[in-house]
């Protein structure tokens, strides 16, 4: 009901992780069931003061689709190609050499606006797509996402502890 306003419909719960969940925090199994039957669409972005390492071995494992970028308006963010030598490194490590199942398709987006983009055109009206890693990519993409429909959607349904 709430959705209806803003042209979405919802095909599935999703379950694993909360919004605002910490990645970090995630492991393979709840990131499976999270993204289970369907196309996984991830883009990625993160400060340089993260275990970067530790979110992308795990994103690898769970993404159909990992696009790396980088969020522009803080000085903290890893840079695209630092992203890109720790997934070599990942992928060329022996344990990942001797996986039988299938790593992520990786590939690159200036910026958070071009990650978007290319998240929508990958993915179909089934598949997920997700994007994680820092609350400051969240927040450069947020105003990208919709934000007028998050505040319609407010103005129309107020909280309960909202002052009348």
């Amino acid at each position: 009901r709430m959705l209806a306003p803003l042209g979405l419909e919802v095909t599935r719960l999703a379950s694993g992780l909360p919004v605002g969940g910490d990645l970090e925090y995630a492991d393979e199994v709840t990131l499976g069931r999270a993204f289970a039957g369907r196309r996984r669409v991830v883009l990625f972005a993160a400060s340089r003061d993260k275990d970067i390492r530790t979110l992308l071995s795990s994103l690898l494992n769970a993404a159909d689709v990992l696009v790396l970028t980088q969020y522009r308006e803080n000085p903290r963010a890893a840079q695209i190609s630092q992203l890109q030598e720790i997934v070599a490194e990942i992928t060329q490590s022996p344990e990942f050499q001797t996986r039988k199942k299938l790593i992520a398709h990786t590939i690159t987006a200036k910026d958070p606006d071009e990650a978007w983009e290319m998240g929508l055109q990958l993915c179909g009206p089934d598949d997920l797509l997700c994007a994680t890693g820092s609350f400051f990519f969240a927040a450069e993409l947020f105003p990208r996402i919709g934000l007028r429909r998050f505040e319609r959607l407010t103005e129309n349904n107020p909280s309960p502890d909202a002052e009348a």
